[in-house]
């Protein structure tokens, strides 16, 4: 049984589906306003120069074979998570850090796996490592000590075709 706000949720992930589907395609799971919120302010409190909020999101697709079929995927939104640790990820020129915030849930690494060996979605990287971008040019190479310790409610699911220049913007 699905409630209205669900139901929206569902009905805008279908619609912003690729339209393209020989391109490739992107997916995320978007924070509510809250965490935004929050994060932010934790960004503030601990001088983390962090992303504009409206971009805190998690990738669960980053396929160059489009998949657009997982957009008629039910996900279970919202998804909770929690902060398991900061990690640092290279740039794609190399010479920068991103500090991301790596989440707990094994269900993202269910969807993951789900879009990689029933969709056939592609993936990059050796492992899916579920998390959530802070900052793009983090210039330490030491990791905060406070991690957020309040819940990561992650309520829309949004699918778009793949921009592979989208790092040019990051750096």
């Amino acid at each position: 049984m699905h409630n209205l706000k669900q139901y929206i949720a569902e009905i805008e992930a279908k619609a912003t589906a690729p339209a393209n589907p020989e391109a490739g395609t992107y997916a995320k799971l978007v924070p509510d306003h809250k965490t935004v919120v929050r994060l932010e302010q934790f960004c503030r409190e601990n001088g983390i120069k962090c992303i504009d909020g409206k971009d805190f999101h998690v990738t669960v697709v980053y396929s160059r074979k489009g998949v657009p079929a997982i957009a008629d995927y039910p996900i279970r939104l919202p998804i909770v998570t929690k902060v398991s640790e900061f990690d640092l990820f290279p740039t794609a020129k190399g010479d920068q850090k991103t500090l991301v915030c790596r989440l707990e849930s094994t269900y993202m690494h269910s969807l993951f796996n789900t879009f990689v060996n029933e969709y056939g979605a592609e993936w990059d990287y050796e492992e899916f490592k579920p998390h959530l971008t802070l900052c793009y040019d983090w210039k330490s190479d030491t990791l905060p000590n406070k991690v957020p310790m309040f819940p990561i409610n992650l309520t829309n699911f949004e699918i778009a075709e793949l921009d592979e220049d989208w790092k040019a913007g990051c750096e």
